[in-house]
């Protein structure tokens, strides 16, 4: 369970559970209020109700404090997760939407010629050793153009993404290519929570982080620093920035935290480097920087090369 939403449970928790206390212990203050109104001063029913008053009326309040807390905590990061859920969902959406438009077709190292710039990123990430992971695969070209850079054949690749249908041109794409040692999970951050610590030599994740919302690729990040061993090596890509001109071009909206979204859909939270460099400092150092010409007359796509501490 991630960790805002043990957060979210915890807090409802806490306001369920603060209801039927606040309950029984008002009705004790109110006890003791009336054994107050019926009685004289210094009697017996006096000395009971002053006794009860003093003792439940405190806690009664801390309670409701308690009560109130817990209840904005859990109403407030409830919005928040309903909110990414929803956003997720659209992506998710929209992205198998995208792939099923897809044709599965046999690869060779002639046809991914367009990722060739990226060979030099590709060897360092083979280098680092045989179990590599693509986050947000795709179709999982970078990792069929990986696989045939590893001459020897002794690696093995795994791709993670939440659209089925490009799972399925990813699956199929890797038979008709004659690779056998890739294999494909359908899932997102819950799937990737299940890989056990430090299992991962290296990684790739491309043109993924900054397409989801913020909150959510942190939360990868911290996967990814999970499951990739010690010393192991992590290629990111990531969209050129794209600049208020050509956005308004595009006809995209911004939102509050400089999002970019195209008729609904989130396309590029458009952070700086800086801000990526220093999501990933907590587990990585950065080894080197560098850009991939994606497509012509445009800026190219961000690349840095992480190691992990």
């Amino acid at each position: 369970m991630l960790k805002r939403e043990k957060v979210i449970k915890a807090a409802k928790v806490i306001w369920i559970a603060s209801l039927p206390l606040i309950f029984v212990l008002t009705a004790g203050a109110l006890t003791g209020s009336a054994l107050l109104q019926a009685s004289s001063e210094g009697d017996d029913f006096d000395v009971a109700g002053r006794t009860i008053m003093n003792w439940t009326l405190p806690f009664a309040f801390g309670f409701i404090v308690l009560f109130l807390l817990a209840f904005t905590v859990y109403l407030t990061l409830k919005a928040k997760n309903d909110q990414l859920g929803k956003i997720n969902f659209s992506l998710r959406k929209f992205w198998d939407g995208v792939f099923k438009e897809t044709t599965p077709e046999k690869l060779n190292e002639e046809s991914l010629a367009f990722l060739d710039p990226l060979d030099p990123y590709f060897n360092q990430v083979n280098q680092a050793g045989n179990s590599i992971i693509d986050v947000g695969c795709g179709s999982g070209e970078m990792l069929m153009k990986m696989a045939f850079l590893d001459r020897e054949k002794t690696h093995h690749y795994t791709g993670l993404d939440q659209s089925l249908a490009a799972l399925k041109t990813a699956e199929e794409t890797a038979m008709l290519s004659g690779l056998s040692n890739l294999n494909f999970i359908c899932g997102d951050l819950m799937a990737l929570r299940k890989i056990p610590d430090n299992y991962f030599d290296g990684g790739i994740t491309s043109n993924f982080l900054d397409v989801i919302p913020s909150l959510t690729a942190k939360e990868f990040i911290a996967e990814l620093a999970r499951i990739i061993k010690p010393g192991g090596i992590l290629l990111v890509k990531l969209n050129f920035i794209v600049e208020d001109a050509q956005r308004k071009k595009m006809g995209g909206t911004l939102d509050k935290d400089g999002n970019i979204y195209l008729k609904g859909i989130l396309r590029t939270s458009n952070k700086p480097n800086e801000y990526w460099i220093t999501l990933f400092s907590d587990s990585f150092n950065l080894i080197s920087q560098g850009t991939y010409p994606r497509a012509k007359d445009q800026p190219g796509d961000r690349l840095f090369v992480f190691q992990r501490r």
